[in-house]
């Protein structure tokens, strides 16, 4: 998902921001904090939202 976020703010000239959609924020816990560390790596903005 950053990776995207970062092509599609090339494409754009926007700021990347990656929302992460979860079923789960407890079983999903080790990729949110994997994209999270890669967004404060890059200076990218995250949301996590879990669905319905």
């Amino acid at each position: 998902a950053p990776a995207q976020a970062v092509l599609y703010s090339i494409f754009t000239g926007k700021k990347p921001k990656v929302i992460l959609l979860v079923k789960s924020k407890t079983k999903e816990k080790v990729y949110i904090l994997r994209c999270k560390l890669v967004c404060q790596e890059l200076g990218i903005d995250m949301e996590v939202v879990q669905a319905l």
